[in-house]
């Protein structure tokens, strides 16, 4: 697993992942440095000493809510910067993928949050600028408050199923395998299906207008270049049909129509006819009468050349309509289906693939649905196989986590996992059934959502004890335990805090307490105080060493005893602490 590359480190040898947090006038902190252990670190101090202060400055890098009103007085901005050694090794494929160079050598990492008094909000990581919701994603994968509800994922039922299969899938990993296998399988099935798959109603509209459109070009016989030699024929055409109307309207003239119109021959005629009753007047006046003769004479032969040369010119009026008529028909395809008879033709042949497709569609969903069959048979074969290795990992989770919660003294709470399944053919990459954790926190208040677990101290105990059990396969390195301690003393207090240094070899652990007995388990102590200078109140975070350790677990104590029996009983606790470590194998109490 990729994700937990970093995991690697840790063990006898624990590397740190919260290497450094610095904060800078933050309310009541001027500044201040916190470099916890790498495995188990504790954060003490007096009730309304600033613990909360430390907590949201981790929560800030988070991408929690930040306001200006959490600026030092007379400050102008407030910062916490956290660097995370081995950082990069513990996001998620996709973070990294979005966030960080493909290749990157540091494997570290610095998030930082600042805010100023205008109320701008600045992110960073490794120095650049970020928006807030990629530090929020960056946050998720690093760190886990236990105490706070609304940096708890593991309230998320989407992150059951997943946590489920990761614990599972370490003892049965071959069922699983086959699973996934089978699973892959069906669902590539599924896309291509979906891919191709058409109602009938859509898949005939489609075949109508295919066919339609085919038709349509092919019932024309286009030919590539036919549009111009048509044009060309058209122009020919036109220019002689205008010179035989020529010729037509001069033997009209000549002529006459032969009815109604009379030419300028026949007119000759009437006035030769009118001029024989006038003959000796016009003689008198020394006009010759042969001149109408003569005119007559002359314009016969010309008309009858005009009509014989009309006559001889090849003019069809059928052919120029008919190639008038082709040439529109290939202009209302060309608004359809291209700009030339080259582009129209490949539409159809374009159009007639998609038509074969259409038509073979049918015997390609019947081939694909019964693919899709046979697949989804599979899955519910290995999916049923699957299922008997979940309900049987998640019967051992329940006991084991249920031990645990009798450990802390909530011998009445009980966990299970319910599985509900699925609708036919939803089935996801988990299995065939959808996964919820469910919690009983008392007997006979029945079994609910982990998210309705009540908040504080109880919650806290309750995700320690399923973290205890899923922190092998969990992926967040670092884990910040909050109000662990609220309820429980002695005895219980003892085995919350073994609990936690326990978990500490699997991951970073940070605790802020009241219980000496669980700061006693600490590998690191950190004391959380305020004091009152100058007229200012500070608030100091600062490391105790072991004296200074011991020192502040018989303050713890103090209240229950007197100083002299609580500095004899924090040794005592120390001692235990020591022997503990010993015997599960921690190399240092306080290791680099």
């Amino acid at each position: 697993m990729q994700k937990l590359a970093w995991r690697s480190c840790i063990g006898l040898q624990r590397c740190k992942v919260l290497e450094r947090l610095e904060i800078k006038q933050l309310a009541l902190i001027e500044q201040a440095v916190f470099e916890p252990a790498a495995g188990f670190t504790v954060i003490t101090g007096e009730t309304g000493a600033g613990k909360s202060l430390l907590l949201g400055a981790i929560q800030a890098v988070q991408g929690s809510k930040m306001s200006k009103e959490q600026i030092r007085a007379g400050a102008r901005n407030a910062s916490v910067e956290a660097y995370f050694s081995h950082g990069v090794a513990a996001l998620s494929r996709q973070n990294r993928a979005d966030f960080l160079a493909e290749e990157t050598e540091d494997d570290d990492l610095i998030l930082a949050r600042s805010i100023n008094t205008a109320g701008r909000n600045f992110c960073r990581l490794n120095g650049s600028l970020i928006p807030l919701h990629e530090l929020q994603r960056l946050g998720e994968d690093l760190v886990t408050v236990h105490g706070q509800r609304d940096s708890q994922k593991i309230f998320e039922v989407a992150e059951h199923a997943p946590l489920l299969i990761k614990y599972a899938a370490g003892e049965w990993p071959e069922e699983y395998q086959e699973y996934q296998k089978a699973w892959q399988a069906w669902r590539k099935i599924v896309g291509q299906l979906n891919r191709v798959d058409l109602s009938d109603e859509e898949r005939e509209r489609m075949i109508d207008l295919f066919s339609y459109q085919i038709n349509e070009i092919k019932s024309l016989d286009l030919k590539p270049g036919e549009e111009d030699a048509l044009r060309q024929k058209k122009q020919k055409l036109s220019q002689l049909r205008g010179l035989i109307t020529s010729l037509q309207q001069i033997a009209l003239c000549l002529e006459g129509d032969g009815a109604e119109a009379a030419g300028a021959i026949s007119l000759l005629e009437q006035a030769g006819g009118a001029a024989e009753k006038v003959s000796s007047l016009l003689e008198k006046a020394g006009l010759p009468l042969d001149n109408l003769s003569q005119a007559k004479e002359l314009l016969l032969p010309l008309a009858r050349g005009i009509n014989k040369l009309a006559a001889q010119l090849d003019f069809h009026p059928d052919l120029l309509e008919e190639i008038e008529q082709r040439l529109d028909k290939i202009a209302r395809l060309k608004k359809k289906y291209g700009k030339d008879e080259a582009a129209i033709l490949d539409f159809a042949h374009q159009t007639e693939i998609k038509l074969d497709k259409l038509t073979r569609l049918e015997a390609a969903l019947q081939k694909l649905t019964a693919a899709e069959d046979a697949a989804w048979n599979e899955v519910s074969v290995k999916g049923e196989i699957w299922q008997k290795c979940l309900a049987a990992a998640a019967a051992e989770l329940s006991s084991s986590i249920n031990r645990e919660l009798a450990d802390l003294g909530m011998q009445q709470a009980a966990f299970k996992v319910e599985f509900k399944q699925r609708a036919p053919r939803t089935a996801t990459i988990y299995g065939l059934c959808e996964v919820e954790f469910l919690l009983q926190a008392n007997l006979g208040e029945g079994y609910k959502p982990l998210y309705k677990i009540a908040s504080g101290g109880e919650a806290a105990r309750i995700m320690l004890a399923i973290k205890a059990v899923l922190a092998k396969v969990d992926s967040v390195p670092l884990l910040i335990f909050d109000e662990i301690d609220s309820g429980v003393s002695g005895e219980t207090a003892a085995r919350v805090g073994e609990k936690l240094l326990l978990l500490s070899r699997d991951a970073q652990v940070i605790c802020v307490t009241h219980s000496a007995y669980i700061a006693s388990m600490a590998d690191k102590h950190y004391k959380i105080y305020k004091e009152v200078a100058d007229g200012r109140t500070n608030t100091y975070l600062t490391e105790l060493d072991q004296n200074g350790a011991k020192a502040e677990i018989a303050r713890l104590l103090a209240g229950d005893t007197d100083r002299a029996t609580a500095e004899k009983l924090a040794s005592s606790l120390h001692g235990k602490a020591a022997e503990f470590k010993r015997v599960h194998g921690f190399k240092s109490a306080r290791p680099d």
